[in-house]
């Protein structure tokens, strides 16, 4: 077991994921399967209680502080498509 209980593999396949590759290209890159490299990125997930690798990158870059956590809340469109006031 390697950093904040992740293995080796799940940190590599994290950091190439982080860096914008894809599953395939991970598994190239890495010389491994491609379900090994899904396998790894869902350990990920499970060990810190998320759902997918899009939650996985997001809390590793607010952790990282690549991004900071929005506190604006959604906009609300006052224009329904199609229709326009002049």
């Amino acid at each position: 077991m390697a950093f904040a209980g992740f293995t080796n593999l799940e940190l590599k396949v994290i950091a190439l994921r982080v860096s914008g590759l894809k599953g395939s290209e991970i598994a190239k890159q890495l010389g491994i399967g491609r379900q090994l490299v899904y396998n790894a990125l869902w350990s990920a997930c499970i060990k810190i209680g998320i759902k997918n690798d899009v939650a996985l990158l997001t809390r590793w870059a607010m952790q990282w502080g690549f991004v900071s956590p929005s506190v604006r809340k959604p906009r609300r469109h006052a224009r329904i498509l199609g229709s326009q006031s002049n």
